[in-house]
């Protein structure tokens, strides 16, 4: 966890899935204090996460090691109802591999899409 729990009643709980650690100390550094997070490096444990029902957002790396691929981690999201971003350097890819157009993030546009994305899926 990134975040104290109990200082962080208020705020949405969020899975970022990042094998990446220098990806993943950006994105903690823009998203701390705003949302409370859980980090999985593979696609076992997020979709461990998934399962557990708490996770109001997802954010996914494309790339992953282990058995589970980020568009496994996508599709369980999508079967929960969990809304779910894929962040990948490869766009085209994601969205030949059954990722929604919509559902994709280029790492290579910056965070801006990510932070309003993520702000919005977490308003309800």
């Amino acid at each position: 966890m990134a975040d104290d729990p109990a200082s962080s009643v208020e705020r949405a709980l969020v899975l970022v899935v990042e094998d990446d650690d220098t990806d993943w100390e950006l994105l903690s550094d823009a998203l701390v204090g705003k949302y409370l997070l859980v980090r999985a490096t593979g696609g076992g444990d997020a979709i461990d996460h998934l399962n557990g029902g708490a996770v109001q957002a997802a954010l996914v790396d494309m790339k992953l090691p282990g058995a589970y691929t980020g568009v496994d981690v996508y599709q369980r999201a999508k079967s929960l109802n969990v809304p779910v971003r894929v962040m990948t350097t490869m766009p085209a890819l994601a969205w030949a591999s059954g990722v929604g157009e919509d559902d994709i993030l280029d790492k290579s546009d910056g965070w801006q899409a990510m932070l309003d994305w993520l702000e919005k899926a977490c308003e309800s």
